[in-house]
């Protein structure tokens, strides 16, 4: 028995066959660890503001009527294949579990400004197998009452929908915003 064993490991085609099975074992696991990857979120800025009537400057809540905010995204997707993001939004969370959300618009297809300029709503992201996407983003809300959730947050994140429609989130900043006004006003006598 031993003799037999012995001599069909000794045949080219039993240990051709093994080693044509192992490379293909490698070559998928290789396959599949070169889809890992994952993307990475980099908020390059964030910027937000209160104003009244034509855009002119607040010092208060109570003058406050309405906010605007501008967000620049880089996204670097490390896989060797495309990832998506849908259902980009951007989420006021306050105390405890109240929160609102926003979807924001692309700034990347705006055209024109003012009365005759349009800008669309930011739709689902394509990010390329090892590439980096810039999204500039903005929303603007006018009316007091319109943005009353504002006044309760403590934190802003990045939401969106991976390509699996799992959700994820992005800390964008932490603002107390009932102090809003006093925690700026310092900002600028120390800016100057």
């Amino acid at each position: 028995m031993k003799e037999i064993i012995i001599q069909i490991l000794n045949n080219d085609v039993v240990l051709g066959g093994f080693f044509t099975i192992l490379g293909t074992i490698i070559g998928w696991l290789l396959g599949l660890w070169s889809q890992k990857g994952k993307v990475n979120i980099s908020i390059v800025e964030f910027n937000d503001v209160f104003t009244c009537g034509e855009d002119l400057p607040v010092e208060s809540i109570k003058e406050a009527t309405n906010y605007k905010f501008s967000l620049t995204v880089d996204v670097f997707n490390s896989s060797s294949h495309s990832k998506i993001m849908r259902d980009i939004r951007v989420l006021f969370k306050g105390e405890g579990k109240s929160s609102a959300s926003v979807t924001p618009y692309d700034e990347n297809t705006r055209k024109g400004y003012g009365i005759s300029g349009s800008v669309e709503r930011i739709k689902v992201v394509n990010i390329p197998a090892k590439s980096v996407v810039s999204l500039s983003l903005s929303n603007y809300s006018t009316g007091a009452d319109m943005f009353d959730y504002i006044w309760n947050t403590e934190e802003v994140f990045l939401t969106y929908k991976d390509e699996k429609n799992r959700e994820k989130k992005v800390k964008i900043k932490t603002e107390d915003y009932k102090n809003y006004f006093t925690n700026h006003k310092w900002e600028d006598e120390v800016n100057g």
